[in-house]
């Protein structure tokens, strides 16, 4: 078995200026966790992510919005059987939405990451839409790069792979929607393609080692549907097929084809509201050589929130409501039922 405790603690703060034609956002973000292994000879484990961000949005005449920010992120992570190991990125990007007329907008933007040990980086995406408001129509697609660089525990655990190289990828959506004007409801389908270089997988050996595959890609499509069938109730359900292969042409690990969920938000009284998500996921390969499966499962959750004034918010939610016990890494269960709560409070 295994004791672990997860603590997340986050600062947001925003504020327009020169008569609201500036938005500046500042974020500050900890997230630390510490596990025990009493039965494992890794014993323990401890590490800590820092994120800092600050974003900047203004207005350039009316039809063009720009958004330019820096962000660091700092990891740290250590254990009984590798000494503390830490990982930088130091990120830059900007971005440019215009809209060229009520109905066609594109949004285009670029990044780089500067990495302490892979390097720097830059990824870029642009997006384009096209609404035809008399018919309820709407056209999307968009194109991108990404960039992933592994994870401490990737490299360093006892599990880990020093070898490891970053993930490079290209995505591409095309996607149609169509809106109701019963019900506030809408209806949206949505084809993607994910092509990836040296993805991060998981070795046929253990299951556990993750290794570099060559090439890699995923694809398939994306159903989803909203409805507010009474006065403040919106319900949502999404649905995804994932097609997925590794440089031999297999289903890439722990990667399910079926994916849903559903959603639903009702707001009880102008400052309180409550939800509530079911979502289900299918089965997959365990690792590469398909010789073991992750069985299907259903996870419920659940939230509320509060506002106790104009710039404060009560909230809180439990996940895992029903207590479901099931794995992501074969012979390692996910945890409970668990709660949370907080107040957010604006300046």
């Amino acid at each position: 078995y295994v004791q672990s405790k997860e603590t997340t603690i986050g600062i947001n703060a925003q504020k327009t200026l020169f008569n609201d034609s500036l938005k500046t956002v500042l974020s500050l973000s900890e997230n630390s966790v510490s596990r025990y292994y009493p039965l494992d000879y890794t014993k323990y484990f401890e590490g800590k992510t820092d994120k800092y961000s600050w974003v900047n949005t203004t207005k350039v005449l009316t039809a063009n919005e720009i958004t330019v920010g820096l962000e660091r992120t700092f990891e740290v992570a250590e254990s009984s059987i590798f000494r503390p190991h830490h990982a930088e990125i130091m990120s830059i990007f900007l971005q440019d939405h215009i809209s060229f007329s009520p109905e066609f907008s594109v949004t285009a933007g670029g990044r780089v990451d500067d990495h302490n040990k892979y390097g720097s980086q830059m990824t870029y995406r642009i997006a384009a839409a096209y609404n035809f408001r008399k018919s309820g129509m709407l056209l999307r697609s968009s194109f991108g790069t990404g960039f992933k660089a592994p994870s401490l525990s990737d490299l360093y655990s006892n599990y880990g792979n020093p070898s490891l190289a970053p993930e490079e990828s290209a995505t591409w959506d095309m996607g149609i929607q169509k809106n109701f004007a019963s019900y506030n409801s809408k209806v949206g389908v949505t084809w993607f393609r994910n092509d990836y270089k040296n993805l991060i997988t998981k070795s046929g050996a253990t299951g556990y080692i993750p290794y570099n595959t060559s090439i890699a890609s995923t694809y398939g499509l994306e159903i989803n549907s909203q409805i507010e069938p009474l006065e403040n109730l919106q319900m949502n359900a999404i649905y995804t097929y994932t097609i997925s292969n590794d440089d031999a042409n297999k289903d890439l690990a722990q990667r399910p084809r079926n994916r849903a969920v559903i959603s639903a938000a009702y707001k009880i009284q102008p400052a309180m509201q409550f939800g509530a998500e079911v979502s289900y996921i299918g089965s997959s390969y365990f690792d590469d050589s398909h010789r073991s499966k992750l069985g299907s499962y259903y996870i419920a959750n659940i939230n509320g929130s509060y506002n106790l004034s104009k710039k404060s918010q009560f909230y809180a939610r439990i996940e895992n409501l029903f207590n479901r016990q099931y794995e992501q890494f074969i012979g390692y269960n996910t945890p409970g039922i668990a709660g949370y709560a907080g107040v957010k409070v604006s300046f």
